[in-house]
């Protein structure tokens, strides 16, 4: 089971079918491919930093005696990124104005979101 955050929009009563729902795990993508992943994140300023470290990580791996810390370090930035990318997109969309509505433990995603319609249903009736 994977836990799930819910952000709904700004201004926008919940349940909201736009609602973001994202999960609270290792983001494989975001390990392999770290700046395209945080590009279609819409994470710039992260892609932009990630970038530019990565530039200088493989520069540095050109040298013949840099080769293992370049490749050292290289894995460790797309590691960093594979573990903390989908937090720093929840960061994103706090400083957008979105919520945290609801925290849901599921097995995918859309049952998350299913189950969080469910409860904000209740909340709503009761």
């Amino acid at each position: 089971m994977t836990t799930y955050l819910v952000f709904a929009r700004p201004g926008v009563p919940v349940p909201d079918e736009a609602s973001v729902v994202i999960a609270d795990r290792f983001a494989w993508l975001a390990f392999l491919a770290p700046v395209i992943w945080l590009l279609v994140s819409r994470l710039w300023l992260e892609a932009a930093v990630i970038g530019l470290i990565q530039a200088a990580v493989a520069m540095t791996a050109l040298d013949v005696d840099f080769v293992v810390p370049g490749l050292v370090l290289g894995f460790a930035l797309s590691l960093l990124t594979g573990l903390e990318g989908r937090n720093w997109y929840a960061a994103a969309l706090r400083r957008r104005g979105w919520r945290l509505v609801d925290l849901v433990e599921s097995g995918d995603a859309d049952t998350a979101f299913e189950i969080h319609v469910g409860r904000a249903a209740a909340r709503l009736a009761a």
